[in-house]
């Protein structure tokens, strides 16, 4: 059961966020049959997110009170608005579900949403799977942002936003559970998951 007179306390890529009077709600599927989560709720009052990146961000955890499976270490897009008052309300919304193109037929016909889709495995990018592999052979190793940052740089990658890349492909390797994430906000850093060997 969910209680929302509890704060909800979101962590994001830049920064935590607690917000009051918060709901989380799946959204209908749109044009092309993607259907999203949406955590929504009210900032304290005064509380300017200019620390939070608006747009593409990354959400490491939820806490939402009474809802213990809630996704983390997923990409989001945030969206903050102010209505006057002294309180903002910020809205996080991540892809849950895919139906298929012909979803609005079927609702129409049926009057419900088909089956969804069964999702793609994800494929890395080169420079993830150059990571990935580097990560491996120096299994034990705490891979922190700027420790991605050099290993991109000694193979060459422009310097301009190989920061954020470097952190956003180590959260994205640690979603697809290749790494695990340790440490606090300001010392975080990523370990290799060992895979499990075959009984």
């Amino acid at each position: 059961m969910t209680d929302s007179t509890l704060p909800a306390i979101v962590e994001l890529f830049d920064g935590k966020v607690t917000l009051t009077g918060w709901s989380l709600t799946e959204l209908s599927p749109d044009y092309y049959g993607h259907s999203y989560m949406q955590i929504g709720g009210w900032l304290p009052n005064g509380y300017q997110p200019g620390l939070i990146s608006q747009g593409t961000n990354h959400m490491v955890r939820a806490d939402l009170p009474g809802i213990p499976d809630v996704a983390q270490d997923v990409n989001v897009t945030v969206e903050t608005k102010g209505y006057g008052g002294p309180q903002r309300f910020m809205k996080i919304q991540w892809r849950h579900l895919s139906y298929p193109e012909n979803w609005l037929d079927v609702l129409r016909d049926t009057g419900k949403l088909p089956a969804p889709l069964v999702p793609e495995t994800p494929t890395l990018t080169r420079r993830q799977q150059l990571l990935l592999a580097k990560i491996r052979e120096s299994a034990g190793l705490r891979w922190a942002t700027g420790v991605a940052q050099a290993f991109y740089r000694e193979l060459g990658y422009a310097k301009r936003g190989l920061r954020h890349g470097a952190r956003s492909d180590l959260h994205e390797l640690a979603a697809l559970g290749h790494l695990t994430v340790h440490g606090p906000d300001d010392g975080r850093y990523f370990l290799y998951v060992q895979p499990k060997e075959s009984a």
